[in-house]
């Protein structure tokens, strides 16, 4: 599957992930050498894996021309389409190339941020462009204020949208969002209407979207925007915005057919009629598919706060979720369609990759976009 390796170290689907990480979180005005990449993507002293993984293409909507080598030169053969594409893109930010080597930056338009750990990893000075230490390339690392303005869009868009749909909910009150909310088949009544009329509820198409976008209670919101926070942003410098906002909607509405059907058929054995809110469904999805790629990565569960890798908690809360499920335990919370959004997000990967359960399609990982 990966054609380029080193006698050091073969590059894995995981690191190369994060090498693609690292690449999307550069801002224009900011540029970066193959060994601050290879640095920040966990493995120091491997520039030369870094440049072959960007020369192969695999995410060609990346910023790759804001990397180059510790002294300022393009990396790529003088004279290929790649170089030239650099050059051009470099110039059309406002750097000065000369001779294949970025003699004077632009000013940095914005400030980065890099999973809010500060970093200074200047390239060393150019020794042809004079201007001592104010001509180095660097990063300024900012916390705090801009960290909105820092994320990735789709995960801020993502985030805005579910604040302001719960603002609503609180100014205009549930019952104004009965027919967003995702109830089972069939017609249920809600009540009678001011001039007498009776009122219904019921399942309707776009409910297997709308449901995502609603919560339940502050702490509802909060825990899912947060999770939202913590491994969207994260998928979505991998992936890039289409195929993240391709896999998120996938879980969300993957989540919702199966809480449909679980829902249904527990009205059918007698249960009452329910609605079902939260973006859940597309967090657990989420949850997923950052074990799936960086499970070696440790993250810290908040209650209680246990460092665990990332694997191990898709795998305990997977588990705990599907128990809870079976068992009844925790009423009011949609266990199954947290394991749908998780079952879902699993199979859109698995095809993605070209594994079990679907055949091999061509391609590698991460797909071309």
């Amino acid at each position: 599957m990966w054609s380029y390796a080193s006698p050091v170290t073969r590059i894995t689907p995981e690191w190369l992930a994060a090498v693609h990480a690292v690449v999307a979180a550069i801002q224009p005005g900011h540029l970066l050498s193959y060994a601050q990449v290879a640095r920040r993507a966990g493995r120091p002293g491997h520039a030369r894996q870094v440049a072959r993984a960007l020369a192969a293409g695999d995410a060609p909507d990346l910023p790759w021309h804001r990397v180059l080598r510790a002294d300022g030169r393009i990396g790529l053969p003088a004279g290929s389409a790649g170089h030239a594409e650099q050059v051009a893109r470099l110039r059309a930010e406002g750097h000065v190339v000369e001779e294949g080597r970025v003699r004077r930056r632009a000013p940095p338009t914005t400030s980065m941020s890099w999973c809010g750990a500060p970093r200074r990893d200047p390239l060393p000075d150019d020794p042809k462009g004079g201007q001592g230490g104010a001509s180095r390339y660097h990063v300024r690392w900012n916390r705090g204020a801009r960290m909105l303005n820092n994320l990735p869009p789709i995960t801020r868009t993502l985030l805005i949208v579910n604040g302001l749909v719960f603002l609503l909910q609180l100014a205009l009150g549930n019952p104004a969002f009965y027919n967003f909310m995702l109830w089972p088949l069939g017609d249920y009544a809600a009540g009678v209407a001011a001039d007498g009329a009776r009122l219904s509820v019921g399942f309707l198409p776009w409910q297997v979207v709308s449901y995502g976008f609603l919560h339940g209670g502050f702490a509802h919101l909060l825990f899912n925007m947060l999770a939202l926070f913590m491994f969207g942003s994260r998928l979505e410098y991998t992936w890039g915005q289409r195929r993240y906002l391709v896999y998120y909607f996938t879980c969300v509405i993957g989540a919702g057919l199966i809480q449909l059907l679980v829902a249904t058929y527990a009205v059918s054995q007698g249960a009452g009629p329910y609605p079902t809110i939260g973006a859940s469904g597309g967090v657990f999805g989420l949850l997923l598919a950052y074990g799936m790629l960086f499970p070696n990565e440790r993250v810290m569960l908040l209650f209680p706060p246990i460092p665990m890798k990332a694997r191990t908690l898709v795998i305990v809360f997977g588990a705990l979720t599907l128990l809870m499920g079976i068992t009844g335990t925790a009423a009011g919370i949609a266990h199954f369609a947290h394991l749908g959004g998780m079952l879902f997000g699993f199979g859109l990967i698995q095809y993605w990759r070209g594994r079990w359960p679907f055949r091999r399609r061509g391609g590698g990982w991460p797909p071309r976009r």
